[in-house]
């Protein structure tokens, strides 16, 4: 999920385009990630419970991983999964942006006709307050489920690229500190 300590903000952005690459793992009852043992390599499910998001992708990095592109399932490789969560909703951009997206179709060609936008006559989604968390599940055969509650934001500036360029000018502003001093 997006963190600050990764430079991918503190929140995924509700532009109908922000992922976030969320870490799963197998663990065992004491917390430890279970590397070796069967569990290790469970079938593991990702799913959207609530929130505007969706299932991207999911693999373990397993070299032998069989699964097809766009599937929600994969089997863990040494206990972990990696799952890409997209925005669907777009209520950061200005309504002519959402307008321009609404005519784009997702998967074009691989399943029904998605719009990458569910709404784009709102005007200002801004006043209807902030937009839910994504809520993403992450079940196993034989394992309790975990979720996982991914924030949410309009601002634009959580965008990864503009924390890295953020990130820069603050440690260039350093250096120069440290120059001059």
């Amino acid at each position: 999920a997006p963190s600050p300590q990764t430079g991918t903000g503190s929140a995924l952005v509700a532009d109908g385009a922000d992922v976030a690459m969320v870490r799963v793992e197998v663990v065992d009852v004491a917390g430890v990630l279970v590397t070796q043992d069967n569990g290790a390599f469970a079938e593991v499910t990702v799913r959207v419970l609530s929130g505007a998001g969706r299932v991207l992708a999911v693999h373990s990095g397993g070299p032998a991983d069989i699964h097809p592109a766009g599937s929600a399932t994969t089997q863990a490789y040494h206990g972990l999964v990696r799952a890409l969560i997209r925005s669907t909703e777009d209520s950061a951009t200005s309504a002519r942006h959402r307008r321009l997206l609404h005519h784009i179709t997702l998967d074009a060609g691989r399943g029904p006709a998605a719009s990458a936008v569910r709404d784009p006559a709102l005007e200002d989604l801004a006043s209807e307050g902030p937009p839910a968390p994504i809520v993403v599940e992450a079940t196993a055969k034989g394992l309790p489920p975990a979720t996982l509650e991914i924030s949410v934001t309009r601002d634009l500036a959580q965008l990864p690229l503009k924390v890295a360029a953020a990130s820069m000018q603050r440690r260039e502003r350093s250096v120069d500190e440290v120059a001059y001093i």
